[in-house]
């Protein structure tokens, strides 16, 4: 997963991020969920959920990230959007960013699907078998993937502290959620969502040439006298 040619970048530098935001907008104005909650029977038509995959209906894995859960939730998705998904886009170009944002987004979503929550809704786990049928929408698992590699890709040398600091959060905010499953299962599914979405981000980041730039030891060169050049001196002749 190679970075674009930085022509390419300064050119169209935030063309997906743009794009993502037009098409969030639209969705909520149809859905009527910028302005408030959106409702159950479009979170039942467009949500995904574990049952999604068992009731053969994987297109809601693509349906359910152009919706927001509404009103506040749809303004926090679309400033994640501008900061970790434009940043991505901004670092790496248009096509990295777009990889990244769905691959992110689909393997997680599925992921956990299959790996997590349905094993566990059948071995009867009470928390896994809350979120079994529970319809989950929104970009979140897609933009902290992309904020995960950014984050990994960074040169700076708190980049570790910054790293370990964003997942004490999201465990943090999921031990919370997990206490009120009952009452808000689909905050729990996202805060789930969040955790694993951000560490896939850093995965992906060993793949592009920009983290690895940025973990190659700086060369002292720089630090060493530089030689007089020698193009225009002449030698004198022997004698």
């Amino acid at each position: 997963m190679k970075a674009e040619p930085s022509r390419t970048q300064t050119r169209f530098p935030f063309g997906f991020t743009t794009i993502l935001v037009v098409t969030l907008t639209i969705f909520a104005v149809w859905s009527d969920s910028h302005s408030s909650l959106l409702t159950e029977t479009w979170r039942n038509s467009v949500g995904f959920s574990a049952m999604s995959l068992a009731n053969l209906q994987w297109h809601q894995t693509l349906t359910s990230l152009v919706f927001t859960a509404g009103e506040r939730q749809f303004a926090q998705s679309i400033l994640m959007l501008c900061i970790s998904v434009g940043l991505c886009e901004r670092k790496f170009g248009s096509r990295t960013a777009v990889l990244v944002f769905f691959i992110s987004h689909v393997v997680v979503t599925i992921g956990l699907a299959l790996c997590v929550v349905l094993p566990l809704h059948l071995y009867g786990v009470e928390w896994a078998t809350a979120l079994a049928s529970e319809r989950d929408v929104g970009p979140s698992a897609g933009y902290y993937g992309c904020l995960g590699i950014v984050v990994a890709s960074w040169s700076h040398r708190h980049r570790q502290l910054l790293t370990v600091g964003i997942i004490a959060v999201l465990i943090v905010r999921l031990s919370v959620s997990l206490g009120r499953i009952h009452q808000t299962p689909a905050i729990f599914s996202a805060d789930l969502a969040h955790l694993a979405s951000f560490p896939f981000g850093i995965i992906l980041a060993q793949f592009t040439d920009e983290t690895a730039a940025a973990r190659r030891p700086k060369s002292r060169s720089k630090h060493l006298p530089e030689s007089e050049p020698t193009q225009g001196r002449r030698e004198r002749p022997d004698t």
